[in-house]
């Protein structure tokens, strides 16, 4: 008999703080990191492929891609063990080129890469307390230079080079703003630091001589082979509820998990527990990416602007807003909008832009379409459906329908199917579910709350609750073969019901511990 071998064909997700984790590789596909692969998605024929991580890889920290979009490099942590794999990308199926894992300088993981304007080098930055950048010739496994970027171990958000030059590289962090030039076998700073010492959390080069860094105060600067020669602060537009306090904003981002604080991404608390509570207001920016008429960069929750160069002058301006979506479907739709974007990129012909954000979504939109709306902010729409934005706790499948339910931290309930690929129905509630079970028949679940357990009908568009049962805190449910009965674990108790009467018809007292 012949062993039925798994394939991955589909992923529901996207790990939204690995650094530089959403790029085109041509003008169909995007690439972004889902679990310990990375999807290849194409966007028009909506199938996916998939390039492995490592094994035994505790997680992706950080990707990039080669300009001629030949080689993909990924940093993981692989058994306590800082790893670089360049994948190439144009072999199909994407085999590993190169792992980088023996290094003769000290290093604990690799938070940003990037490669040389011709593909041969690539540039990585450690995280503190080593920090130090490294310039490899990568087929060679060869270090041509290291140096220590930073003695106060302070974050180092992103590095990166020069387009036109493989010899020039920039470095941002708290405090930190550095142009740094190869030669004989060293990098050595070019640039003189003036000023207040700002904390830049995204760079990005608009021409060969000219950087546009953020900060997280809401600060834009134009840097001109290393001297400052424009600045801008992007306008705080005022919540339109009118009483919508900040806390309200802090709670309700305290139900995502953000990663840990050596993370390349400054995570929402670190950021907001450094500043004082009046600068809070302030957009951050997290992300910049560069296009041929200027520049897009986030401004605080739900927003990114668009920069256009001015004729004839080398500064910029605003020229267009574009917002993420409030959601319908969201318990409280006026917080659906408040997640930072993390990270952006246009594609090969600048006609789409595609975003991710704090909350584990991908967002796009048809740059044609930001030059319509006159005045009024565009909007982002889902690059492929919503995602789940924390952990998930409890999945199911049915026999009927190709169906899989899922609960989450995020306190929703979704139905993916799994013969289109899509999600069918998703609904947000005021406290997460613990766990779901699918009826065989696929037209109602069972779902565990803190309070009650629910049994709810699956319409078209909505999820309903017909019946409720006073069983608290139930972790773990499931419908029988047939659907006659489902059984609901409470502690050490199990209930068994009956779908036809909804009746309780026994319990089971067994266990001296809880049912897991």
């Amino acid at each position: 008999m012949s062993t039925v071998v798994a394939q991955w064909l589909h992923v529901f997700g996207l790990r939204s703080h690995v650094a530089n984790n959403i790029f085109f590789f041509d003008e169909q596909i995007v690439i972004f990191p889902s679990g310990n692969h990375c999807v290849k998605y194409n966007v028009d024929q909506k199938w996916q492929k998939f390039i492995p991580g490592s094994d035994k890889s505790q997680g992706m920290l950080a990707l990039s891609i080669s300009p001629n979009r030949r080689y993909l490099a990924i940093s993981e942590t692989v058994q306590e063990k800082p790893t670089i794999t360049v994948y190439e990308l144009s072999s199909i199926p994407c085999r590993k080129r190169k792992v980088l894992n023996n290094f003769d300088f000290p290093v604990q993981k690799f938070i940003s890469m990037a490669f040389s304007p011709d593909s041969k080098y690539l540039l990585t930055q450690t995280s503190p307390p080593e920090s130090n950048l490294v310039y490899w010739l990568w087929e060679k496994q060869k270090v041509m230079a290291i140096v220590r970027t930073d003695a106060q171990n302070n974050p180092i958000y992103q590095v990166s080079f020069n387009p036109q030059d493989n010899t020039q590289v920039c470095v941002t962090g708290n405090g930190m703003f550095k142009l740094l030039r190869f030669a004989e076998g060293t990098l050595k700073q070019t640039n003189f630091q003036r000023g207040e010492p700002q904390n830049y959390l995204a760079h990005a080069w608009v021409s060969d001589d000219k950087i546009i860094v953020g900060t997280d105060t809401g600060k834009l600067f134009l840097f001109e082979s290393g001297d400052q020669r424009w600045e801008t602060s992007i306008m705080v537009k005022e919540p339109t509820s009118g009483s919508k306090s900040l806390e309200v904003i802090q709670e309700s981002e305290s139900l995502i998990e953000f990663p840990p604080v050596s993370s390349p991404i400054p995570s929402y608390e670190q950021v907001t527990t450094a500043t004082s509570p009046s600068q809070l207001t302030m957009p951050q920016v997290f992300a910049i990416a560069a296009y041929s008429k200027g520049f897009a960069c986030s401004a605080g929750p739900g927003r990114v602007l668009l920069f256009e160069k001015m004729e004839d002058k080398d500064f910029y301006r605003e020229s267009r807003e574009i917002q993420i979506p409030i959601d319908p479907q969201s318990n409280d739709p006026s917080q659906s909008d408040k997640q930072d974007v993390l990270c952006m990129c246009f594609s090969p012909s600048e006609e789409t832009l595609i975003a991710s954000t704090s909350k584990n979504q991908l967002y796009s939109i048809t740059m044609s379409v930001t030059e319509i709306s006159k005045g009024e902010p565009a909007h982002f729409e889902y690059l492929m459906y919503p995602l789940h934005s924390a952990a998930i706790t409890g999945l199911a499948t049915c026999i009927r329908k190709p169906l899989v339910a899922t609960c989450s931290l995020d306190r929703s309930i979704r139905l993916w199917n799994y013969e289109t690929n899509t999600l069918e129905l998703f609904k947000e509630y005021q406290e997460e579910a613990y766990t779901v079970s699918l009826h065989p028949s696929g037209h109602y679940i069972v779902v565990g709350f803190a309070d009650k357990l629910r049994l709810m009908n699956l319409l078209i568009d909505d999820i309903r609750a017909f019946k409720e049962y006073s069983v608290r805190g139930c972790r773990e449910c499931s419908f029988s073969n047939g659907g006659h009965l489902f059984a609901a674990a409470n502690g050490n108790v199990i209930h068994i019901f009956t779908t036809t009467s909804l009746e309780n018809i026994t319990n089971l007292k067994g266990h001296t511990g809880k049912v897991s």
